[in-house]
């Protein structure tokens, strides 16, 4: 009699296929019995050398398949996930196809929570500046107020003084130090 479980790469999946920083996804696993036995045992989920979840057990009559899953949080990074069948109820003839690894699984991150991930996303913090125009005026494209005034980095004249945001004549001088904070001529104080 024929012993075989078997399982591949393709194999694993995952719930969501673009995952963010923080979700809480499903990786599956599907394991053939090739065998002419009814076959059972446990497939581990590891990231690295590390076990992710409990140990799922797998109940296989022959030419059918298994398909079992765990739940992971999942952090930003790149990752190799690995799926192992152990603990077989009888000895398998082909040891070398119980176990594989989905390459370079990427998590991203999405600071701003718009559904694209920072890799891909032109406005990474959601300020209405464009990561290359943060980078140009010197702001932080991770956080909409880099100066910390609670004025969003876009209206903010002064986006890198956290004692100015407003300059309503453009003369360069913030209006909490200009004295003539509108440009007319006459002072705030005899206004």
């Amino acid at each position: 009699a024929k012993a075989d479980l078997s399982i591949a790469e393709t194999d694993i999946t995952f719930s969501k296929t673009n995952p963010f920083d923080g979700d809480l996804i499903k990786v599956y696993a599907r394991v053939f019995n090739y065998g002419d036995n009814d076959m059972s045992g446990y497939v581990v989920f590891l990231n690295g050398e590390k076990e992710m979840a409990d140990r799922q057990p797998i109940s296989l009559k022959p030419d059918t398949y298994d398909d079992v899953f765990i739940d992971w949080r999942v952090k930003a990074g790149t990752y190799n996930i690995e799926a192992q069948i152990i603990g077989i109820n009888q000895p398998d003839d082909n040891i070398e196809n119980n176990k594989t690894v989905k390459k370079d699984f990427f998590i991203d991150l999405d600071t701003d929570g718009d559904g694209i991930g920072d890799s891909k996303d032109a406005d990474i913090d959601g300020d209405g500046l464009t990561n290359e125009e943060e980078k140009i005026k010197g702001t932080n494209s991770l956080i909409t107020d880099t100066d910390g005034d609670k004025v969003n980095d876009k209206v903010d004249a002064f986006s890198l003084d956290k004692t100015e945001w407003r300059d309503t004549d453009n003369n360069g001088i913030g209006d909490n130090i200009d004295p003539d904070a509108d440009g007319d001529k006459l002072t705030n104080i005899d206004e």
